[in-house]
């Protein structure tokens, strides 16, 4: 645990600037103009709205594009991956849907750089989504708490120091994963049957007049197009004039996400969100069974180019235990997966017990 008792407010924009950068090439062709893999013509690396990878899909060719390095990466736009904030420590320009910024101090340790990326990205990420852009305007207005000096100053040692410690645990870890990494529990569906969708659940597609801006908080989840946080963007007033959904449905947005809800939810506008209301109620366990083998069917299927709409979704089938009589097999379903929920249960509380006696 780290004591930050003595760790002082700063504000994001006195720390960084945004940086400007584009690409030179005027006649720019995407198709042509950048490539999926780092080769020794395409190398340079530029960031976009990416959730993984160091929030790197892309390489250009280093002549055609402006680009800097010792730079956080902020992702300005993204179904997922809004408010996701990498260190770049190498030269790296910017594709689209992302921006870099750059420290105000002359900072030349990456570990300090890694240390600032992840203390923004805690204070941001649950911020802003789909439906609420992270432009710089926005962050730069935010503020962080760090290790701080006698004289008030960022304490840019102790960040130096800690992050260096915590990227070596982290070494170490991933060393012991590769070791069991090939101990895997796969699940045995030879006896699994097909289902359609529409056999199982009523379909709503949300459209209506719901400002997310506009509405005020409260304790009712609103559920956007994501990948975290069972789709929640944040908790809203019941005040608003668009539907309120029951508890024990399924959501699957545009990108195939899909999740059980265990609360009363709204959904956002937009219709970028569809809602399965189940023709038989679902627990916890049955409801996540399902979501969780629907999200894995469409996984890499949806996304901007092609997304999960609700004519789609009233043509899928997917996979399910099956009973002799030809009906799902709930039991099976609710039974696999208190034991999977159980283990994970108790791996974090494991995880919680390890950091008590790390710190």
């Amino acid at each position: 645990m780290i004591n930050t008792s003595i760790w002082k407010e700063f504000k994001i924009g006195d720390l960084f600037e945004k940086l400007d950068l584009k690409c030179r090439k005027k006649d720019f062709n995407k198709a042509f103009d950048v490539s999926l893999e780092r080769t020794e013509e395409f190398n340079l690396p530029l960031v976009n709205a990416k959730h993984d990878n160091n929030g790197i899909m892309y390489y250009g060719r280093d002549d055609e594009w402006d680009s800097a390095e010792m730079t956080i990466d902020i992702v300005g736009d993204g179904a997922a991956s809004t408010g996701d904030v990498y260190a770049q420590p190498q030269r790296t320009g910017v594709l689209y849907n992302a921006y870099l910024v750059k420290p105000l101090w002359n900072c030349q340790s990456e570990y300090v750089l890694h240390f600032m990326a992840c203390v923004i990205e805690r204070c941001i990420k649950t911020h802003f989504g789909y439906e609420n852009k992270c432009t710089w305007d926005k962050v730069k207005a935010e503020s962080v708490y760090l290790p701080a000096t006698s004289d008030g100053q960022p304490d840019w040692g102790y960040m130096e120091s800690y992050m260096k410690a915590v990227m070596e645990d982290s070494e170490t870890s991933l060393e012991n994963l590769k070791k069991v990494n090939s101990i895997k529990h796969p699940i045995d569906v030879s006896d699994w049957g097909e289902f359609q969708i529409t056999d199982l659940f009523d379909m709503s597609l949300p459209r209506g007049d719901l400002q997310v801006k506009k509405v005020e908080d409260g304790n009712i989840p609103l559920i956007t197009p994501s990948n975290f946080n069972n789709g929640m963007l944040r908790r809203i007033s019941d005040k608003s004039p668009s539907t309120l959904y029951s508890k024990g449905a399924l959501t699957v947005d545009m990108f195939g996400n899909a999740y059980y809800q265990e609360e009363d939810f709204y959904v956002t506008a937009h219709g970028h969100v569809n809602v399965l209301l189940p023709k038989k109620n679902l627990n916890l366990y049955t409801g996540t069974f399902i979501a969780s083998a629907i999200r894995t069917m469409f996984f890499d299927r949806y996304g901007f180019s092609e997304m999960c709409t609700l004519k789609m979704l009233k043509s899928e089938k997917i996979k399910l235990p099956i009973q002799h009589t030809g009906e799902p097999d709930w039991q099976r379903m609710e039974d696999y997966m208190r034991k999977i929920m159980g283990e994970s249960a108790q791996a974090l509380q494991n995880l919680h017990i390890l950091s008590k006696v790390g710190a």
